[in-house]
Parts: C-alpha cells; structure tokens; sequence
C-alpha cells in the first residue's frame, strides 16, 4: 500500500480531529495549516529510503502567514475531504513548485540551510556524490526530493511572522491527541519503511518531545556516536537506522561532510 493510501485510512481522522480541537481552544490563528508528511514520486524505488524529520513547518509557503493560504484560520470553511485534499497536497506543491526548481538552478528566492543540507546528503546517498560537491543541477535537484520523505515532529507550527517554533499550548495540543488516539507519528514513520531516519532537530528539548511523542524510543542522553563533536544520537526502537542531529543550519560545510560520510558508512 502506497503512503497516500494509507495515510487517508489512517491519519485523516487525527488531522481532523486535532484542527477542531484548535478551533475550540481559539488558537486557529496562531499556527500554520498542518500537512501531511510529502513522500517523492521515486522514493520506494530509491537506493536508500530516507526519511528526513524537522521540528515544525516555519511558515513556508507564499506569504507572511505562510503555508500559501495563511493561518490555518483560512481554510476551516472547507467540507473535511476538501481540506485533507489540501493538507494532503500543500507538501507536494511546496516540494515541486518551490524546492526542486530553487536547486534546480531555476530561482534566486533563498532557500533555509534544512533544505540545501538534504540535498547534499541526499545527492551522496543517492548518487555518491561527494557531499561537498554542492551545485545546482535540475536533473540532481529533482532525483534527490523525488526520492525522500520529509516529516516533522510537529505538524502544527509557527507563523512566518511569530518568527519560532510552535508555542507551548500548540504543543501540549499535539501531545494530548497523540495520548487519546494512539501514535500517529510513529506509525507514519513504520509506513514509510524508511532505511534511515534523519531527525535534524537539535540536541536541546526536543529530544524531550521525541521521547513524549514516541515513548518506544531510546535515545542515550549522555552518549554520542560518529565523528566526535558533531553530537549525533543514535535512536533505537523504531526498527530502523535512526539519527538525531544537530538542526542541519549549525553545521559548518567541512562538519556537514563528515556527517553525511557518518550515515552513508552506516549504510
């Protein structure tokens, strides 16, 4: 079964279920509209599949609200196939229409360090190539985010203007329902089967976060591996190769490099 598939069987009804509860606690328009995790034409056909999780979506898209269509005030008056439509969707387009062509040497609108580091870790795993060897290339550009899958810890997250991660109501929010409706979060990630797992979310309370929302996991508090100083954790209990990393924006091009070496020798 196809990720989209199942993901309509089963995250449909959580997504909706955690907007109306939002919209009770009058917070609609303090976040950005959710989405559903974007997983690459080519990505169960890939050499590796990676999976590549952030901490929350910063209001990407097109406009000071972000996420094209604003707060997620914006689009509550749609019928519920037609927002899980659009929630579903906004990934795709934003991956399509924004990232592929940025890499692809197509656009001049600057692009987070998150989504450059991807791209060389993803050409090397891909294609060994070097993970220095950074250039824009269409046909590279679009091999690469066709082929992962990109999640985040939270699905809610900041508005383009609050300028940060979700504030901690939004956050207490998405661990309720997680708590009432079972772990979403860590079955998306067994359904995309994934051979390695990037969690580029930093050493300070979200390891906390990663733990409340998958409960299974262990991830060592005092015992880093790889390349010394680059304070990568390993995560065990997902039943496949799982890192956490520093946010990808801390590491120098030099350091990027000998992580990307780090889980291409893993694999």
């Amino acid at each position: 079964m196809q990720f989209e598939e199942w993901a309509s069987k089963n995250l449909r009804n959580r997504y909706l279920s955690l907007i109306r509860r939002i919209k009770e606690k009058k917070l609609v328009e303090q976040c950005t509209v959710p989405f559903v995790p974007y997983v690459g034409p080519h990505y169960y056909d890939a050499k590796y599949k990676m999976l590549f999780i952030g901490k929350a979506t910063y209001g990407w898209g097109k406009g000071d609200g972000g996420q094209d269509s604003g707060t997620l005030k914006g689009v509550l008056r749609m019928d519920d196939q037609a927002l899980w439509d659009h929630l579903a969707y906004l990934p795709q387009e934003f991956i399509e229409g924004t990232i592929i062509p940025h890499y692809g040497g197509l656009i001049t609108e600057r692009r987070r360090a998150f989504w450059r580091r991807i791209y060389q870790l993803g050409g090397q795993l891909l294609r060994d190539h070097p993970a220095q060897d950074y250039k824009r290339d269409l046909r590279r550009s679009e091999e690469c985010f066709r082929s992962i899958a990109w999640s985040n810890v939270f699905k809610f997250g900041a508005l383009k203007s609050a300028k940060g991660n979700p504030k901690r109501r939004l956050i207490e929010l998405q661990k309720e329902e997680n708590s009432r409706y079972g772990n979403a979060f860590a079955e998306e990630i067994r359904a995309l089967q994934p051979d390695v797992v990037i969690f580029s979310t930093g050493p300070n309370e979200y390891d906390d976060h990663i733990r409340d929302l998958l409960p299974e996991v262990f991830i060592d508090k005092d015992k880093d591996v790889g390349p010394p100083h680059l304070r990568i954790k390993e995560i065990k209990g997902l039943d496949t190769l799982a890192f956490r990393t520093c946010h990808f924006q801390h590491y120098s091009n030099e350091n990027f490099g000998r992580l990307a070496q780090f889980v291409c020798d893993q694999l």
